[in-house]
C-alpha cells in the first residue's frame, strides 16, 4: 500500500474550479449566446488525463465524483453525483456505492461498476489512495464495496471514496496488467515473512512503474463523464461542449464552456473588471472589488470557506526555535492591518492563534476551552521584554542577537499569490519598524514549493486549514512536513531536512491540563479517531499546542468571494438560493450548479 502522509487533502480540490470570462472568439457560430466561460490554468502539450499533474480534466465540467462534498464541518455530507446513494457500515470500514443506472460515458457506454474497480487500480498505482484503501469489489453492475486495508483506521475513509472521480475502464483498463491487484495486495503486506516482504518491494516498484505509465498517458479523445465534453484545446483556452449523453442533461441549459487560461489573480481581475466574467472567485484588494462592482452585469458574492494564511517558522533555524521569539513576534505583529491590506475582501484577522480559522475554532471548541487560549493582541511593549528576557538587545533602533550581531530576516512569499506578497510586504515593514530588518522576498511558484520543502525559508507564507476538517488544518503544521508520515500502517518520524521535515517542532511539550502531549501522534488520531469525545480531547490539545508554541501565526482566516455577471446568463445561486442554504458552503464548480438547473443564458 502507498504510505499515507499526514497532510492536507484539499476537500474536492479537483472540483473547486473557480469560473470566469466570457470568450467571443470561442462562440460557435450557431450560438446565439456567448459561450459560459470558466479559468482554468493549462499547459500547453497536457494531456487529458487528469492522473497528469497538468492533466487537462475538469471537475464537474467534463469529469465527474460519485458525490459532491458540501463544504461544512460535517465530512459525511454529500450531495449525489455518479453515486445515485451509498451505504456506510462496519463503522465507517465499509462504503457500498450504488451507481445511477441511466449513467453514460460520453462515447455512450454505461459507467459500471468495472469502471469503479479500473479507476481504483489506477489510483493504487498513481499514488492516489491517501485514504486507507484495502479493496473494492463488484457486487453488481452498478453496486461496488470498498473496504478499508486490514488494520488501517481512518475516520474519514468514506470521504475518500465518495469524492473519487471516475475514470473509464475504455480507455485506462488496457494500460493496467493482467495482475494488477495482485501487486497491489502484495503491496499492502504489513508482516515479517522474508519472502513475503520481497514480494512486496518488488511489486510496490512494479507499481511506481505502472504509476508512471498511467500518468504519462495521453488520449486522443476525451471520454467524458461529466456535463460537457472537451472539443478543443490551445494554450489561451479550452473549450467543452454539451455531452447529450450526460444522465443529468435535461437540467444542463449552457451549450458551451470555455475555460480561459490565467496565471495569476491579477489575470482573474482583469477579466472580472473587463466584464468578461460570468462567475469567478479570487482573492482581491479593495480597489479591485470597487472597480469590478462598476461592470454592468456584474453581481457580489462572499461564501464561507475553510482556509487560513500564517507566518511560518523553520524551527532548524536560529532564533526561530526560540519559543519567546515566536511568542515575541505574535505580539509585534498588528494582524488586523495585515489582513485589511493583504486580504481585505475576502478575509478577516483570526482571532486565535491556534492553527485552525475562525470558523474552525467557533466549531470544535467549547467556550471553556476557547478561553485558554491566548489572544496575542498587538502590543509591541510585551514584545519587546519577552525578547529582552532571552538575551536581545535593542542598540540604536535595531535589535541584535545575544551574540550581539544584528538580527535581520527575508520573508519568503509565492510571488503568484498577490495577497500574500501584499500581506508579506505588511509584515516585513512592521518587523522593520519594529527593530528587525525584513526584507520580503518574491519566489517563483515551483521555486517556492521546492526550497521550501528543503528547508531553506526560515520565514515564509503558508496556507494552513485548507478544508473543514480539522485534520487537514493540523496535518498542515505536524503533519508530513513536521517529520511525520504513515509507512506500512505505522507512523514513522523523521528529524531530517532532506526526508521532508523542514518545520522542526519539538516531538514532545506540555500544555496546562493536559500535561505532556505528542503532536505529531495527536494529529494522526485525528485521522484515526472513531469516538467523537476522542477526537473533540485531541482537538482542544492540538489548538493549545499551536496557541500556546506558535510553529506559525496565523494571520486572516478565509472567506470566498467573487462576481458573477448577468448580462447574458441569468439564474446563479447566490446567498439565499436552496443549494446554499442547504450547507455548500463553496461558489464553484459550475457543472454541480448547472447539474441542480441553475445557470441559464437570457432569452
Amino acid at each position: 500500500m502507498k504510505s499515507r502522509k499526514i497532510k492536507m487533502i484539499a476537500a474536492g480540490s479537483a472540483l473547486m474550479t473557480s469560473l470566469a470570462g466570457l470568450s467571443a472568439m470561442s462562440a460557435s457560430a450557431a450560438t446565439t449566446v456567448p459561450p459560459l466561460a470558466t479559468i482554468a490554468q493549462i499547459t500547453q502539450g497536457a494531456p487529458m488525463n487528469m492522473f497528469n499533474p497538468n492533466g487537462l480534466k475538469w471537475g464537474a465540467l467534463d469529469e465527474m465524483p460519485l458525490a459532491f462534498p458540501k463544504n461544512t464541518a460535517d465530512m459525511s455530507a454529500f450531495f449525489p453525483g455518479l453515486a445515485k446513494s451509498w451505504k456506510i457500515t462496519n463503522n465507517g470500514r465499509t462504503v457500498t456505492v450504488f451507481l445511477r443506472p441511466g449513467a453514460k460515458w460520453s462515447n455512450g457506454q454505461p459507467i459500471t461498476a468495472t469502471d469503479l474497480v479500473t479507476t481504483a487500480a489506477c489510483e493504487f498505482a498513481a499514488g492516489w489512495i491517501w485514504w486507507d484503501l484495502g479493496s473494492v469489489k463488484a457486487i453488481n453492475q452498478y453496486e461496488v464495496q470498498y473496504t478499508m486495508a486490514p488494520g488501517a483506521k481512518f475516520n474519514i475513509f468514506p470521504f475518500g471514496v465518495l469524492t473519487q472521480t471516475i475514470v473509464p475502464t475504455s480507455q485506462y483498463a488496457p494500460l493496467l496488467p493482467k495482475n494488477v491487484w495482485t501487486l497491489i495486495k502484495q503491496s499492502q503486506y504489513a508482516g515479517t515473512d522474508k519472502a513475503q516482504l520481497a514480494l512486496q518491494t518488488k511489486a510496490q516498484a512494479d507499481l511506481t512503474l505502472l504509476g508512471k505509465k498511467i500518468s504519462a498517458f495521453a488520449p486522443k479523445t476525451d471520454v467524458s463523464s461529466g456535463p460537457f465534453v472537451i472539443s478543443g484545446v490551445n494554450p489561451g483556452e479550452a473549450v467543452l461542449v454539451k455531452n447529450p449523453d450526460f444522465y443529468g442533461a435535461a437540467n444542463i441549459h449552457v451549450n458551451e464552456v470555455v475555460l480561459r487560461n490565467y496565471t495569476s489573480n491579477q489575470g482573474i481581475w482583469n477579466y472580472m473588471i473587463g466584464g468578461q466574467v460570468n462567475q469567478a472567485t479570487s482573492s482581491m484588494p479593495t480597489s479591485i472589488k470597487q472597480r469590478a462592482a462598476q461592470t454592468p452585469g456584474n453581481v457580489y458574492y462572499q461564501v464561507p470557506s475553510y482556509y487560513a494564511n500564517s507566518l511560518m517558522f523553520n524551527e532548524h533555524v536560529y532564533p526561530y526555535n526560540v519559543l519567546k521569539v515566536r511568542q515575541a513576534l505574535a505580539y509585534m505583529i498588528n494582524r488586523n492591518t495585515v489582513q485589511a491590506i493583504g486580504e481585505p475582501v475576502s478575509g478577516s484577522p483570526v482571532k486565535y492563534i491556534d492553527g485552525m480559522t475562525n470558523q474552525q475554532t467557533s466549531d470544535t471548541l467549547t467556550p471553556a476551552e476557547q478561553a485558554q487560549l491566548t489572544l496575542y493582541r498587538y502590543n509591541p511593549a510585551k514584545a519587546a521584554k519577552l525578547l529582552e528576557s532571552a538575551g536581545f538587545k535593542k542598540v540604536n533602533g535595531q535589535w541584535e542577537l545575544p551574540n550581539g550581531k544584528p538580527w535581520t530576516a527575508s520573508l519568503y512569499v509565492n510571488s503568484s499569490y498577490t495577497d500574500w506578497v501584499q500581506g508579506a510586504s505588511v509584515v516585513a515593514n512592521q518587523m522593520t519598524q519594529f527593530g528587525i530588518k525584513t526584507s520580503p522576498v518574491l519566489i517563483q511558484p515551483a521555486q517556492f514549493a521546492t526550497e521550501q520543502s528543503q528547508g531553506k525559508f526560515a520565514l515564509s507564507f503558508w496556507t494552513i486549514a485548507l478544508g473543514p476538517d480539522v485534520y487537514w488544518a493540523f496535518g498542515r503544521l505536524y503533519g508530513g512536513l513536521d517529520g511525520y508520515n504513515m509507512i506500512g500502517g505505522k507512523l514513522s518520524y523523521t528529524s531530517s531536512v532532506s526526508k521532508g521535515n523542514w518545520v522542526n517542532f519539538p516531538q514532545t511539550v506540555a500544555i496546562p491540563t493536559y500535561g505532556s502531549v505528542q503532536p505529531g501522534p495527536l494529529t494522526n488520531n485525528l485521522a484515526e479517531a472513531m469516538s467523537p469525545t476522542v477526537l473533540h480531547s485531541d482537538t482542544a490539545k492540538l489548538a493549545l499546542v499551536s496557541n500556546r508554541y506558535l510553529p506559525a501565526i496565523t494571520l486572516w482566516s478565509g472567506m470566498q468571494a467573487g462576481f458573477v455577471n448577468t448580462t447574458n446568463y441569468t439564474d446563479f445561486p447566490l446567498h439565499s438560493s436552496p443549494v446554499m442554504l442547504a450547507g455548500v458552503g463553496f461558489y464553484p464548480p459550475v457543472g454541480f450548479w448547472m447539474l441542480q438547473g441553475y445557470i441559464r443564458p437570457k432569452s
